[in-house]
């Protein structure tokens, strides 16, 4: 089932909220200080992207990545970056800095090139000696090297002295994130100082999701694990985004999600009697209408959130964060219905397919109740 990639960029509202790293998009992560602040001058890795998500939607284009920070995590984040959703249903690798320190202009990036499953990725973040010039470069056989200078100029007198590797960006839904449930970086190689070092490194959880961890293998070593089948949500996220409502287009974001909605009831009650009546080519084209639907309303529902409420009006804000919750629920039992579907022509799967999708009549219900209440409360 050909359905678009859900780009719902909690990360970037809620992670801006702190205003520094390790950011509330973080799910899992290792981190080293380098000794009194000095500067890291070289770090490289190797990693294999792993296998695509099961669904290709609900994703909040997840990314796996390191890179190097100031120590208190308000200068400029240097980060090779292997993504799913960034321009699509695919992965690409492709380089970013977020400088915390340049405003509007905070967020920069390299090309791109979208890589495959099994594509070993290398990279490298480097100091120019005698300059203050880091310059990234991320590559696969297939891409050739990406590279990107950042000049750091601007972090109140401190160095790049902390790495880290992180997994970023919690999903609507687990079966969103890779269906192999692990990335490994390897052949870890640090310098702090021009001078070869042996990290310690130190495992951390962040806002997490989906059960994730970080694996501390040995000093040259970082194993990501998940679990696509894991409910679990992001602790945290109401009081980010409570913090990051602005009131702009909020009635007009709230309406639009309402409409997105109706598109999603219309999908249900045709799948419900199409899935159960054996019309397995219909069947599909209403799941695929469902998740266009659901992917549509999440992105509406994104726009709602960063738009209705200045911190004042705390009424809309929470009756928007209430959509959010009970979406995800949504967004949950359309995915395995996603998956399941595809397999109608077995009994088996037939019987899966008709639970999951009265599994989203059910989940529809919360959602249409609290949208019309937003739609009340936000006008």
């Amino acid at each position: 089932i050909m359905v678009r990639t859900l780009a719902l960029a909690l990360a970037l509202f809620v992670s801006g909220a702190s205003a520094a790293d390790p950011a509330s998009s973080w799910l899992s992560y290792a981190q080293y200080k380098a000794d009194g602040g000095a500067r890291i001058t070289a770090l490289n890795t190797t990693w294999t992207v792993p296998a695509n998500p099961a669904v290709n939607f609900g994703s909040n284009a997840p990314g796996w990545w390191f890179g190097i920070q100031t120590a208190d995590g308000a200068g400029a984040l240097i980060q090779p970056i292997l993504a799913w959703g960034y321009q699509g249903n695919e992965w690409d690798i492709f380089n970013g800095v977020y400088d915390w320190n340049t405003g509007a202009k905070s967020w920069t990036t390299s090309d791109s090139c979208t890589v495959q499953p099994g594509d070993l990725i290398t990279s490298s973040v480097t100091l120019a000696p005698g300059t203050s010039t880091y310059t990234m470069a991320i590559s696969t056989e297939a891409c050739g090297e990406i590279t990107m200078d950042k000049v750091v100029d601007n972090n109140s007198g401190q160095n790049e002295s902390v790495a880290y590797f992180v997994l970023e960006h919690q999903p609507l839904t687990c079966k969103a994130y890779p269906a192999d449930g692990s990335m490994m970086f390897e052949n870890i190689y640090l310098e702090v100082e021009f001078e070869e070092v042996t990290p310690s490194w130190e495992s951390e959880i962040g806002q997490n999701a989906c059960n994730s961890a970080c694996v501390v293998k040995d000093p040259a070593t970082l194993e990501f694990t998940w679990d696509t089948d894991s409910t679990e949500t992001a602790p945290g996220l109401d009081s980010g985004v409570r913090a990051r409502v602005a009131p702009v287009k909020c009635a007009k974001d709230v309406e639009a999600a309402k409409d997105d909605v109706e598109l999603i009831a219309g999908g249900i009650t045709s799948a419900t009697a199409t899935c159960a009546a054996d019309d397995l080519s219909q069947c599909l084209v209403d799941i695929d209408t469902i998740s266009e639907a659901v992917a549509q309303g999440a992105v509406d529902i994104n726009g709602a959130i960063v738009d209705c409420g200045d911190g004042e009006d705390n009424v809309c804000a929470g009756t928007v964060v209430d959509v959010v919750g009970d979406f995800a629920a949504l967004t949950e039992a359309v995915a395995a219905a996603a998956i399941h579907c595809q397999s109608m022509d077995t009994l088996a799967g037939k019987k899966q397919c008709i639970e999951d999708v009265e599994a989203s009549v059910s989940a529809l219900k919360p959602v249409v109740s609290a949208i019309e209440q937003a739609v009340t409360d936000c006008a």
